[in-house]
């Protein structure tokens, strides 16, 4: 990967440091709702130099309701469409499951006009801009997966997982995400499978 800044979660920093060698890695610990992330958007845009090398958000990590993710948040072998009625469909399914308001929708769309939620390896992580707890009622993903793939930009995603994080709690599930697809083959499967209790098995 050629690239002269990687902004990386936390934990795929070891990654980013082998994919892109010589480029500086920015670290952040919450990409969700993060003011100092927006921020650091706002930099790039502007030209405005990047001091830090880490992004830190204050919230600590907090455990995570039982129903984060649910076997009724998981789609299977949907037929492709555009990535905006991909993020669309899993605002709706957010919406319905109860962690979120309608209001959230329009959020993650417009988060994704900021900066793609591409991440690579076939996987998109759609959620919304800041947000107070009038509009994010509870954390919760929900996964749905394009076996064709959705486009964003040049790049194919077959995974498009949508999330709505509270408080520090998304911070685990994050954490449980980026394990379970470490494994490239945990992650392949996922994008083809039709075992919902599997998918539910490897992110709960």
């Amino acid at each position: 990967m050629d690239c002269d800044v990687a902004v990386v979660q936390e934990t795929l920093v070891e990654r980013a440091k082998k994919s892109a060698p010589f480029a500086k890695v920015v670290t952040i610990s919450n990409f969700l709702a993060d003011p100092a992330l927006d921020n650091l958007f706002f930099q790039l845009s502007t030209g405005d130099s990047i001091m830090t090398e880490a992004v830190k958000e204050e919230d600590e990590i907090k455990p995570v309701h039982e129903d984060v993710i649910q076997l009724d948040g998981i789609k299977l072998n949907l037929p492709s469409v555009s990535k905006e009625e991909a993020i669309t469909e899993a605002g709706k399914l957010l919406r319905e499951l109860g962690y979120v308001d309608g209001a959230y929708i329009p959020a993650m769309l417009e988060r994704e006009e900021l900066v793609t939620t591409y991440i690579g390896m076939g996987l998109a992580i759609p959620h919304g801009t800041t947000h107070g707890d009038d509009v994010i009622h509870k954390t919760g993903i929900v996964l749905l997966q394009y076996p064709d793939g959705i486009q964003f930009g040049d790049e194919k995603a077959q995974l498009v997982i949508g999330i709505a994080g509270k408080g520090g709690e998304h911070m685990e599930v994050l954490s449980k995400i980026c394990l379970a697809l470490e494994d490239e083959a945990v992650l392949n499967k996922m994008k083809t499978t039709n075992d919902k209790e599997w998918i539910l098995k490897q992110l709960s």
